[in-house]
């Protein structure tokens, strides 16, 4: 499952961190930007804290994971 969120401007330096979470199983959360994750979490059901993460957009959206393999599902919550 993939979810974009249309934001950015290329060129330009962001700083994202939030929470996410997996289901327990199959679902992983991930945030990724241009094909490069930038963070990944774990399958667990605890809140897990997304550091701050720094890059620079090379496209204007950020995709946002619950899944690399087809199953299962995760929360994601981007704070800034």
């Amino acid at each position: 499952m993939k979810n974009s969120g249309y934001l950015l401007t290329p060129a330009s330096t962001y700083t994202i961190t939030g929470y996410a979470r997996g289901d327990g199983g199959l679902g992983v959360p991930y945030v990724a930007e241009n094909g490069v994750t930038l963070w990944t979490g774990t399958n667990n059901v605890a809140w897990q804290q997304i550091p701050p993460t720094t890059f620079t957009a090379v496209t204007d959206h950020l995709d946002f994971y619950g899944t690399a393999a087809g199953a299962g599902w995760a929360e994601l919550t981007i704070c800034s």
